[in-house]
C-alpha cells in the first residue's frame, strides 16, 4: 500500500525513478521535437523526434553538431531568437526554417525558455520542436493557387465583380473597370444601382431580392459607362460567404452588346430579306400580269386598225384612237410607278431636300390631269389657293400628288369630285388631302394598302388598270421626307388619302437619320 513517503529514501528514490521514467517515456513518444542545449549551442539532449526530424542517424550524431554554430538555420534568424529568449526568457512559436543533414529544408515552429541559475545566468536552453513542413507548403500551394486566381480574375475577358446584398460593390476586375471607365477607387465608393440605366433599376431591386430569397441569379441588365455610353450586360451572380457571416454576391458577367446589336441587325436584315422578296414577288406579277393585259388591249386596238382600217368610219376611228390613248396612259403610268420602285430598292434615287412651294406643285398637277378627269367629267377642285411651303424632295412629291390625284380620278365615277386641301397642323408641319367622292375601299382592305405583299390593286370605274404599287411608293416617298401617310374611307361614299410633310429642314434633318 502506497502511501506518505514519510522521508524513506528508498521511496524517494523510487519515485524519482518512476518520474525519469515517465519523462523519459515523454520524451522519447513525443510528437514534436524536444532539446537542451547550452546557451552556447552545444547540445546536450534531443529526442529521436528531433533527431528524425533532421535526419540524423543517432543522438550522439547529432550531438556533435552545434545548434547556434553549424548552419541549422540562416544565421541572422537565430541571432533574433537569441536576442529575444536572452532579453524576454521565452520565446514563443517562432517560425523558421532549418537546415536538415541532407541539405533540404524542414519549416519549424520553435519555442524555447531559458533556464537560469539563482544569479540570472543562463545555464541552458530548453526547446520544443514542431515540424510544419506540410502546413508551409498547403500554405505556399493555397497562396500560390490565390495569386493565380487572382490572377485569372483581374485578366480575365469576362467582367468580375462582386457586391454585398444591398448592391454596394466590393471588387471588380481589369475588365470591369475598363469597360465602365471609372478608376477604381471611385467604383468601390459606389452601388451597383448608380452604373444601371435608371429604368432597369426596378429590375437590379428584383435581382438582389431574388440572390436574398434563393441564393443565385442571372438574366439581362443595361448599364452606362461613365461617359455615358449604354452597354447591355449578362449575368450570373451567386452568393458565398466571406468569414463567417457576410454574405458577398459574386458576379460573372459577359458584356453583350455586340453580340446584341448583330442579333438585332441580323433580324433587322432579315425582315429586309423578307419585305424584298414581297417586292420581288410584286414585281413579278406586275410585269408577269398586271403589264401584259394594258400591252394587250394596246396591241388589240393597233391590229384592228392595220386589218381593218377601212373599213371604219371617222367617228369609229376617233373612239379606237381615244381608247388607244387611254390604254397608252396606263401603260406610261404602271411603267413610271414601277421604274420609281425598282431605282427606290436598289438605293439610287436620292433624296434631294429643298424649301419648295406645294401650292404651286399642285396646281401643276391638277393642270396635268385635267383632260383625264374631264373625260370622266370630274370636277378636281383645289383648295390650296395661299402659298404652301414645305421642305422636301421635289420629284418625290410630285409622284405622290400625281398618285394620289390620279388614284382619285380613276376610283371616282362620271360626274364626281375630287377636293385637295393643305392645312398647318402646328409643330411645323403641313397636312395635305385628297378626297374623293368615289366608289370607297372595304376596311379589310385599307390596313394593306401601304404593305408589301398585300394584293390589293382592283380596276378603276371605267376599267383602269390599278396595281398598289403607287401607294407603296407614296408611303416610301413620304416617309423618307420626314412625313406619315394614311387613309380614310367608306365604300360607296368616297376615300380621304392624307399625308404630312415638314415646313422647316429641321424637322425633316431629325426624321432623315431615324429613317435612313
Amino acid at each position: 500500500m502506497k502511501g506518505k513517503d514519510n522521508g524513506d529514501p528508498q521511496l524517494m528514490i523510487e519515485k524519482l525513478r518512476e518520474s525519469e521514467e515517465l519523462f523519459h517515456s515523454i520524451c522519447e513518444n513525443s510528437m514534436i521535437g524536444l532539446y537542451r542545449t547550452t546557451s552556447n549551442g552545444q547540445i546536450l539532449f534531443a529526442n529521436p523526434t528531433l533527431v528524425k526530424m533532421l535526419r540524423y542517424s543517432s543522438y550522439e550524431e547529432l550531438a556533435t553538431r552545434n545548434l547556434e554554430k553549424d548552419g541549422f538555420e540562416p544565421a541572422y534568424n537565430r541571432n533574433l531568437f537569441l536576442e529575444q529568449i536572452e532579453k524576454d526568457g521565452e520565446v514563443i512559436g517562432l517560425e523558421s526554417e532549418w537546415i536538415r543533414k541532407d541539405g533540404t529544408v524542414v519549416y519549424i515552429r520553435e519555442s524555447a525558455r531559458a533556464i537560469r541559475d539563482h544569479n540570472g545566468n543562463t545555464l541552458y536552453y530548453d526547446g520544443t520542436v514542431e515540424d510544419i513542413t506540410d502546413h508551409k507548403q498547403m500554405e505556399t500551394a493555397l497562396t500560390e493557387s490565390e495569386d493565380r486566381y487572382r490572377d485569372l480574375v483581374e485578366n480575365s475577358s469576362d467582367l468580375i465583380c462582386t457586391h454585398d446584398l444591398d448592391g454596394n460593390l466590393l471588387s471588380l476586375n481589369n475588365a470591369a473597370l475598363k469597360i465602365t471607365g471609372y478608376p477604381k477607387e471611385e467604383a468601390l465608393k459606389m452601388n451597383m444601382r448608380n452604373i444601371i440605366v435608371p429604368e432597369y433599376r426596378r429590375i437590379f431591386d428584383s435581382y438582389l431580392a431574388k440572390i436574398k430569397a434563393i441564393g443565385h441569379a442571372n438574366g439581362l441588365m443595361i448599364i452606362q459607362t461613365k461617359t455615358g455610353e449604354k452597354r447591355i450586360w449578362e449575368y450570373n451572380s451567386s452568393t458565398r460567404k466571406d468569414g463567417i457571416a457576410n454574405p458577398i454576391v459574386r458576379g460573372m458577367v459577359k458584356d453583350v452588346t455586340e453580340l446584341k446589336i448583330k442579333e438585332a441587325t441580323l433580324k433587322r436584315l432579315n425582315a429586309e430579306l423578307i419585305k424584298s422578296s414581297a417586292e420581288k414577288d410584286k414585281l413579278f406579277s406586275i410585269i408577269a400580269h398586271d403589264l401584259r393585259s394594258p400591252f394587250h388591249a394596246f396591241l388589240n386596238l393597233t391590229k384592228m386598225i392595220a386589218d381593218e382600217s377601212k373599213s371604219f368610219s371617222a367617228e369609229e376611228l376617233s373612239k379606237i384612237g381615244n381608247n388607244m390613248n387611254h390604254s397608252a396612259n396606263n401603260l406610261f403610268t404602271l411603267l413610271q410607278n414601277l421604274f420609281e420602285w425598282a431605282n427606290m430598292q436598289k438605293g439610287s434615287m436620292n433624296i434631294l431636300p429643298e424649301e419648295l412651294l406645294l401650292s404651286d406643285l399642285i396646281s401643276a398637277n391638277v393642270e396635268l390631269l385635267y383632260h383625264r378627269s374631264s373625260q370622266k367629267k370630274i370636277q378636281i377642285i383645289n383648295e390650296v389657293t395661299n402659298p404652301v411651303n414645305v421642305y422636301a424632295d421635289k420629284n418625290m412629291i410630285n409622284s405622290v400628288l400625281l398618285n394620289l390625284l390620279s388614284n382619285a380620278v380613276k376610283f371616282t365615277n362620271r360626274n364626281g369630285t375630287v377636293v385637295i386641301n393643305a392645312k398647318n397642323k402646328g409643330n411645323e408641319m403641313f397636312e395635305i388631302s385628297v378626297k374623293d367622292s368615289g366608289v370607297g375601299i372595304n376596311k379589310s382592305i385599307i390596313d394593306k394598302l401601304f404593305k408589301v405583299g398585300g394584293k390589293t390593286g382592283t380596276k378603276g370605274t371605267e376599267g383602269e388598270l390599278s396595281t398598289g404599287l403607287g401607294l407603296l411608293l407614296c408611303k416610301e416617298f413620304v416617309e423618307k421626307n420626314g412625313g406619315k401617310i394614311w387613309a380614310e374611307s367608306e365604300e360607296g361614299v368616297g376615300s380621304t388619302f392624307y399625308f404630312t410633310l415638314p415646313e422647316r429642314n429641321g424637322d425633316f434633318t431629325a426624321t432623315k437619320e431615324l429613317t435612313s
